[in-house]
Order: C-alpha cells, then structure tokens, then sequence
C-alpha cells in the first residue's frame, strides 16, 4: 500500500526515545504491511487510527520485532529508511530504525515508562467553566467529581467568574483552576505585547479570584502559537491543554526563552463534537465516544484527555456519562488519573531523567560471587525530586538475572520486549543504578 503515517505504540522495543503514540509522517512511496498479532509499529492515519488491511481483518503492522524458535531477534521494517516527509520526521524515522537494528543485534535500550507506578496510559478530566448558567452547573460537576474523590481540572472564563468567591472556594476544592482567558476571545495571531497583556491580566484575575496561581490555559479555539506559548510562560504558566493535531498520544514540550511550557494533547471526542456537531441528544452516544477514546489511548499508552464544557454538560445523564469514564477507568486498574496540572509537572520531570549505560562489574561462572552483567545509571532531575519512576528496559537475548537497584532487589514487571523496574524516589541532583545479577552457576538469584 502507499503508506503516509506510522505511529510507534509505548512500551515495543523498537519504541525507545520515542515517546508513546508518535506519528511519523512518510513521503508517498510503496510500502509493505505485516499481519501479526500483539503490540507493533503501525501503518495509521493522521488521527494515529489503525489502517485496516485490504481484507479488513487487522491493522497493518509497519514495523517488527520478533524472535525466531531458536531464540534469534529479527527486526522487520515496511518503509525505506530516507522516506521521512520532514527533518522531523526523519530523526524520528532514524530512531525507530536504528531501535529495531539493536533489538536484532542484541544491544540493551531503555527509557524512562511513560507514567508513575508504571500505569498503562494516563487519564486527564477538564471541564471548561462558560455559557448563561455557568456558576449552576460548575458546582454540580465539582459536586460529583469531589464526591467521587476523582480529579479535575476547570478552566473558566476569568472575567465571568471574578464576582462569585463561592465557587472558587468549590472549585479549588474539587480540583485545580487554569484559564480560557479574560473574555474567552482568540489569542493566536495577535501581537506578542497583546498577548502578554491578555494573559496576564486573565493570570492575575484567577490567582486574585482562588488564592492560587493557575498553572494551565486552554486557548479559545485551541489556537496556540510561540508567541501564546512565550506570553503565558512569562504570565507564570506552565502548561495548555489543546488539540495538537494528533502529532502525538503524549504531552509536547516546547522551549520559550522563560522555560518549558508542556502541551497536553486533547485527541478523544469532546461533548461539543458529540452533542453538537455530531446531532445527538443521547448521552449513551457520549458515553460510547469517550470509552472509545480511551480504548484508542490505552492501547497505545498514552494520554486521554476527556473535556466537557459545563453549558453541553448541563442535565444529569451527560454528566453521568462524563464521570462514568472514571468509573471505567478505576475497573480496568492500570490508569493513572491525575489533574492536568500534577500530568504537565510529571512529563516535565521525566523528561529531565538522564539513563547512562555502563560495564557491569562481575567475572566469569566459577567465582563465588554473583556476576553482573549490566548496569544502568538512572539520574534524577537536577533540581527535582522524582518519585514513582519507572525504567523500560530491553535486555540482550536469554535471562539477564533479576533487577537490583544500588543492590536490593526491586520490584519488576516481566514483558515480552523485556521489564520494567520500578527505581522508587531519586532526590534532586542524585542517582540510582539498577543492576542485573545471576548466581555463579548462570541461574537468575531468588526474587524478593
């Protein structure tokens, strides 16, 4: 088939230093599918759904990595390697090949898990604050979400809200409060002076109105650019939440002259393109769309954002159906349900963890001692504490041994591409080494 998009899943060995759900963008050029089953690179469209084979039976894998019955690694790939569309495409390309060729040659990778506690994939509630009987219908969802023991995140029109202290004092309780702007008006496109004023001003309205500084903006229309990103990171933001024309699953971090800004990726259906674009009234419609997105991202491993905005999600059945993908998520287990705010601090920290690579110290199978085969320096962030880390890890071909962490045995998590080892907390500026040890006879040691 001509192949235009590949979109690499979390967690496949082929996937490391490429963040869950990435979609790489290829010149129009014959392709070649695969038919496996399991978690692979796939062929996609633009929106990272599945393209289904000529026969409609699966999704047509674009890259493998699989093993032989003899325990060889092969890796196969659908795509030339100069097909990238863009320079960023291409480093991106480059990377999930040059993956694939150390699986095969059987050369260690790892990266830092996605999420904290090595959840699957993670899940973000926003709800914007707006329309005639916003202050109503605000409370009820904070009611419920509070009552649920749920996070959320609202997001309200700072010149709407400014004159009612009672539901700032119950949003704030329910959850985090971040901004549409003063008068909910477009930002992108403006001046970079108009911008810093407007943001600024809605900063200040909100920090004024809760008591506390807000950290996220959702720019009206979901329409950004370097100068929105500049203007709010100088306001003293630090993240959006916009559609990001689904160029990846994950958050994006993006450098201003102030700092990062991180923008968190809404790709599921909202209730305004369910109710109102779509022509529905059933809130079982709602429902469906929303569970159907998280499908998509846990699959995938990423993040789902679920948005709702309080004048669509007004009468207790749409309500319902926007707290029962809560209820969804907590039945499934491998969640991690977090305000959008505490998600943006989590992706920013992750991405400050640095992994280095080193000999193991260890000699051959007649000493006493147990050997180590390899070793992995997992450094912190410089200025940050983490905590709940998580290592990905693909390991050469046959049993490398059982986890250690500066010499204890950890807990792990055994995959088909290898494990993941839980690091625990790393204080600011400091280190952790995970090791892999066997006993001299080449038997994997006795687990915790």
């Amino acid at each position: 088939r001509d192949g235009l998009f590949v979109t690499v899943p979390g967690s496949v060995p082929s996937s490391a230093g490429l963040e869950a759900g990435s979609r790489i963008e290829l010149k129009p050029e014959p392709a070649v599918a695969l038919r496996l089953g399991g978690p692979r690179v796939y062929w996609s469209d633009w929106a990272l759904n599945p393209v289904r084979d000529a026969d409609g039976v699966g999704a047509d894998v674009a890259v493998a990595t699989t093993t032989t019955g003899h325990g060889g690694r092969l890796t196969w790939f659908g795509m030339h390697a100069s097909q990238g569309a863009t320079a960023s495409d291409a480093d991106r390309l480059e990377r999930l090949l040059g993956n694939g060729i150390a699986w095969a040659a059987g050369l260690p990778s790892a990266s830092p898990a996605s999420w904290p506690g090595a959840a699957r994939s993670a899940l973000v509630f926003v709800m914007d604050v707006e329309g005639a009987d916003f202050w109503a219908q605000a409370g009820e969802v904070a009611s419920a979400f509070e009552e649920s023991r749920t996070p959320i995140s609202f997001f309200v029109v700072s010149q709407l809200v400014e004159d009612d202290p009672e539901l700032a004092a119950r949003l704030t309780q329910a959850g985090e409060v971040g901004t549409q702007t003063v008068s909910h008006s477009p930002l992108w496109g403006l001046t970079a002076q108009e911008q810093r004023m407007r943001l600024q001003r809605s900063f200040d309205d909100v920090k004024d109105w809760t008591g506390v500084e807000p950290l996220g903006l959702r720019p009206p229309e979901e329409a950004f650019d370097s100068l929105t990103l500049e203007a709010w990171r100088a306001a003293g933001g630090r993240y959006l939440v916009s559609s990001t024309e689904a160029r990846s699953a994950t958050p994006e971090i993006h450098r201003t002259t102030r700092g990062d800004v991180i923008v968190l990726p809404r790709l599921l259906k909202d209730d305004y393109t369910v109710i109102v674009r779509d022509v529905t009234l059933r809130s079982e419609r709602l429902l469906d769309a929303y569970l159907n997105g998280l499908a998509k991202m846990r699959a995938i491993g990423g993040l789902a954002v679920v948005a709702g905005h309080t004048q669509i999600i007004s009468n207790g059945p749409r309500l319902d159906a926007f707290a029962g993908v809560a209820r969804s998520a907590a039945d499934q287990g491998d969640w991690w349900v977090a305000e959008a705010g505490e998600t943006a601090e989590w992706w920013s920290l992750r991405s400050r963890v640095r992994l280095e690579w080193r000999s193991g110290a260890g000699g051959g199978s007649g000493e006493a001692t147990p050997r180590v085969g390899y070793e992995l320096v997992v450094h912190g962030p410089p200025d940050s504490d983490i905590d709940e880390l998580w290592i990905d890890v693909v390991l050469p071909g046959g049993d490398a041994g059982l986890p250690h962490v500066d010499g204890a045995p950890v807990d792990h998590i055994e995959e088909p591409w290898g494990m993941r080892v839980r690091m625990g907390a790393i204080p600011a500026g400091g280190f952790r080494v995970i090791s892999w040890v066997q006993d001299p006879t080449g038997a994997p040691e006795e687990g915790p």
